[in-house]
C-alpha cells in the first residue's frame, strides 16, 4: 500500500525490495495500467486503485528474503501456467484484471495463446 507522501512507484519499488528482497531502479519499470477495485465489507466500502508495473528482472532472487507474512511461495513459471494456475487455483486473489495483464504479457513477448 502507498505510504502517505509516497508516488506509486516508490510504492512499488520499496514493496518489492520489503516482500521478495528484490533491489531494482525507477527505470526498470514500466507502467501499464491502473485497476479500480471497490468491494463492500458490511457497510464500509473500501476502494483501491491498483498500480500496475511489468519489471524484467533476469538475474536470480535469494529467497531468504522472501516475507513470509505477505509471500508464501515464488516459482518462475510461464504466462500460460501463470493465467492456469490463476483460473483453477482458488488460493489467489481474484482480480479479475490479471487476465488483461496476461494478455498484456504475451503480447509484449510475442506470444500466442
Amino acid at each position: 500500500h502507498v505510504d502517505e507522501g509516497e508516488n506509486p512507484i516508490v510504492t512499488a519499488l520499496r514493496e518489492m525490495k520489503e516482500e521478495i528482497g528484490l533491489l531494482a531502479d525507477e527505470s526498470a519499470l514500466e507502467f501499464w495500467s491502473v485497476q479500480r477495485e471497490s468491494k463492500i465489507f458490511g457497510n464500509i466500502r473500501d476502494n483501491e486503485f491498483v498500480y500496475v508495473y511489468l519489471l524484467k528482472h533476469e538475474e536470480l532472487l535469494d529467497i531468504s528474503t522472501l516475507q513470509t507474512s505477505d509471500v508464501q511461495e515464488i516459482k518462475f513459471i510461464s504466462i500460460n501456467e501463470a493465467e492456469q494456475e490463476f483460473r483453477q487455483n482458488a488460493n489467489y486473489v481474484p482480480h479479475v484484471y490479471w487476465l488483461e495483464i496476461f494478455e498484456k504479457v504475451r503480447q509484449k513477448l510475442g506470444l500466442r495463446i
